[in-house]
């Protein structure tokens, strides 16, 4: 079975090298491919995330880095892949991704294969490691010893501004909701409470838009047959 992993590497994490290593254990081939996201800033050349990423999977003998600008679903159907591989790392992930698959699947026919984010990389985001840089924060391989209390308050609060001005809602929630869990109090503003209350609605509202979407397409690929 030949499966794909896309993402853009802003940069390339242990959370997704944890993930590209499980995939290649149920796959004869991996195509790991630096994507090009337009709601995302380049940030880094495509030739620098690509040496990254080949060096951090360079011990797996079945993966292929790749780069590709076009969609996921082309690049699938330019290689032939069985599979797409996509990481969730909460409820949110799942539901966004779920309506991924379904687009892919109507695109090309190609099945989407869901894999949890272990727990030690739950919290991990590329957003949140370009933060930790920043801050000055030790961002080798050992990610287990990164407590998200090292980014001082402004600094967390400036990683859901960056994620909800993309319009990435379900990150900037799990980013409140890290806060929260981890009792970090915002008192010079309305709280992580607050903002992720003021989030949650505007991913609904994205998540409205999405499904209106989708029934749109899915009732132009029924005229079309």
């Amino acid at each position: 079975m030949k499966a794909v992993f896309m993402g853009s590497f802003q940069p390339v994490t242990n959370g997704h090298v944890d993930i590209i290593t499980r995939a290649s254990r149920l796959c004869d081939e991996v195509f790991a491919v630096v994507g090009y996201n337009p709601e995302k800033p380049l940030l880094v050349p495509v030739s620098a995330r690509e040496r990254w990423l080949k060096q951090a999977v360079s011990h797996l003998n079945n993966v292929r880095v790749e780069s590709f600008a076009g969609a996921l679903a082309d690049f699938c159907v330019q290689v032939g892949a069985d599979c797409i591989i996509k990481s969730v790392r909460n409820a949110s992930d799942f539901c966004f991704e779920a309506d991924m698959a379904y687009f892919n699947k109507r695109l090309c026919g190609i099945e989407t294969l869901l894999l949890p984010a272990d727990e030690k990389y739950i919290h991990l985001s590329s957003t949140f490691v370009r933060e930790l840089i920043k801050c000055k924060k030790d961002v080798s391989l050992n990610f287990d010893k990164i407590d998200v209390r090292d980014c001082k308050v402004p600094a967390l609060k400036r990683l859901i501004i960056i994620e909800a001005g993309e319009k990435n809602y379900q990150e900037a929630v799990r980013l409140c909701e890290l806060a929260i869990s981890r009792n970090i109090a915002d008192k010079k503003d309305e709280g992580f409470e607050a903002r992720r209350d003021k989030l949650e609605q505007k991913l609904e509202r994205q998540r409205r838009k999405e499904e209106r979407q989708r029934k749109l397409f899915e009732g132009e690929t029924l005229n079309q047959k």
